[in-house]
């Protein structure tokens, strides 16, 4: 549960130093800095949710579209933090980037960790970075906005998203 904590803590941290002003230096050590590949994009609608103020769990049918392949994939979320949302529909959606090309089926099955912030009032929006999936090494990056309907509400959480593989869709 440290482990988490602390992998959690540390999501944010990277989160909020997204948005931070960068100087000529951050500028070259970005440019020298390795890249990641994109390998597509996992799309995650809310199949159910539990909300306990502090506490909540979220299940989601997913689908990771790549290449040449389109799999499945079972996810849930489980947040801590404030979370003052009612929701009954949802859609997230991530770019998938990894520092090299994957090519396995069940590829981002896995447990990640990260952060979030979503406000609500009928339509809804919210960004959610998160890392981990194979040897800690794949990135959910928010291609948009998550998107809310039928919601009210804001949040702010450290967030664990669990992906296990179904298969081929």
């Amino acid at each position: 549960m440290l482990r988490a904590s602390l992998r959690g803590a540390a999501a944010a941290a990277l989160l909020a130093g997204c948005v931070a002003d960068t100087n000529e230096n951050d500028v070259a050590d970005t440019i020298s800095a390795p890249r990641n590949v994109e390998l597509g994009t996992l799309t995650c609608r809310l199949a159910a949710t539990e909300n306990l103020l502090v506490y909540a769990r979220e299940s989601f049918a997913c689908t990771f579209e790549g290449d040449d392949r389109t799999t499945s994939y079972a996810g849930r979320v489980t947040k801590v933090g404030a979370n003052l949302q009612l929701k009954n529909n949802q859609t997230l959606r991530w770019l998938v980037l990894a520092p090299a090309r994957y090519d396995a089926p069940g590829m981002l099955a896995g447990s990640y960790l990260g952060a979030s912030g979503e406000a609500s009032v009928g339509v809804g929006a919210g960004a959610r970075l998160l890392v981990g999936g194979s040897d800690d090494a794949i990135t959910l990056q928010p291609l948009s906005v998550s998107t809310t309907t039928d919601a009210v509400g804001l949040s702010l959480t450290l967030d664990s998203l669990k992906l296990d593989y179904v298969g081929p869709a």
